[in-house]
């Protein structure tokens, strides 16, 4: 997590955005193409970094959660741990199995107290989602949803903008349907703490929620920033409160990371030749494996991400400009992609990485 506090990181964003946007701009007007009328696609790209600061103001206020939720376990696990206190031998056998058995009927409450509050919760959600919120937006909202697009000139369809009344209802519906996961994320990181003692399995709950969501309901192209706070929620999530047998799983993953990259081929449908994020799925089975292919991954990154990469990339072979590069490239390459042709966009964006390489050589360390 960054150390940065959230104004600053917000500020570095949103110059980031400026500039990107300013390049794209520049692109159209140079080649006498209608900004005015197509806005969204001038900033096109920007879009995610304007979602990426949406999603870290909005998980704002988590992060003292969560950094209460982590000391509260530490000063538990000291209590628990600390020095035992002496019994009587005369009443060894039988207190302890008096114990054992008042501590199996308190397990026993205590999992079904959990399994109410926490299920029932998620219940709770499912329906109030489906069977009042979904309905009342896409009735009331709708028009309004469909005359903000217009205005700021959403006509690609790859984004999922709406194009009509119809199109608005479905757009307001699907809404409703990521809402309901992201909601029943944070429910389950606002209330589990309180229900499960082990917090290193929040994480996971997180993972199958999301990814169970992900398999069972469609989600159109229009999901990615919420896609992408649920990610941003989870990553949190695993950050403070860790995640259960994470050292041992990524020394699996690192040992037979060919084994994960079969599975992962065996998973994806070999007809499919098209960005499943830009033309979601309706197939169930075609997007049950494209979820599972997701599940790998980020399962992957999140027990054995910092095992990945050898440090060495950028100790030994001097790589650490493409740090740079990455950010140069990011911010102007749709911009050489509108004014110059195959293959001279291309080359051009090549050849910024001798370019970048000495300028960042140059730079005092």
């Amino acid at each position: 997590m960054s150390g940065r506090s959230l104004v600053s990181y917000e500020s570095r964003l949103a110059m980031y955005v400026g500039l990107g946007v300013f390049v794209n701009w520049s692109a159209w007007v140079v080649m006498s193409l209608d900004w005015r009328n197509d806005m969204f696609n001038v900033v096109f790209h920007l879009w995610f970094v304007v979602g990426l600061m949406a999603c870290c103001a909005a998980l704002a206020p988590l992060r003292p959660y969560l950094h209460w939720v982590r000391e509260r376990n530490r000063k538990l696990q000291l209590t628990e741990h600390g020095p035992a206190t002496t019994q009587s031998p005369s009443r060894g056998v039988e207190s302890g199995e008096d114990r054992s058995a008042a501590q199996r009927s308190a397990d026993r409450d205590y999992f079904v107290n959990a399994l109410a509050v926490i299920g029932g919760g998620l219940l709770a959600l499912m329906l109030l989602f489906n069977m009042v919120i979904s309905p009342m937006l896409a009735k009331f909202a709708a028009p309004y949803v469909l005359h903000f697009s217009q205005e700021i000139g959403g006509k690609d369809s790859m984004w999922g903008i709406p194009q009509d009344s119809g199109e608005s209802q479905a757009f307001v519906a699907d809404m409703c349907t990521y809402c309901l996961l992201t909601c029943s994320n944070v429910f389950l990181v606002v209330v589990c703490p309180f229900y499960v003692r082990d917090t290193g399995l929040i994480g996971w709950a997180l993972l199958l929620n999301t990814y169970a969501h992900r398999i069972l309901f469609y989600r159109g192209s229009n999901e990615r920033p919420f896609h992408g706070l649920d990610l941003m929620m989870l990553a949190m999530t695993c950050y403070y409160l860790g995640l259960k047998h994470r050292q041992k799983l990524g020394e699996y993953v690192i040992r037979y990371w060919f084994a994960i990259i079969f599975l992962c081929a065996l998973l994806w449908p070999p007809s499919v030749m098209e960005r499943l994020d830009e033309h979601p799925p309706h197939d169930a089975g075609v997007r049950a494996r494209f979820a599972l292919l997701e599940f790998v991954y980020v399962t992957a990154f999140l027990v054995a991400g910092e095992r990945l990469v050898q440090p060495e990339i950028f100790t030994q072979d001097k790589m650490d400009f493409l740090n740079e590069w990455a950010l140069l490239i990011f911010l102007i390459h749709k911009a050489v992609h509108i004014i110059l042709a195959p293959p001279f966009n291309w080359l051009f964006l090549v050849c910024t990485i001798p370019a970048v390489y000495v300028a960042r050589r140059g730079l005092p360390v």
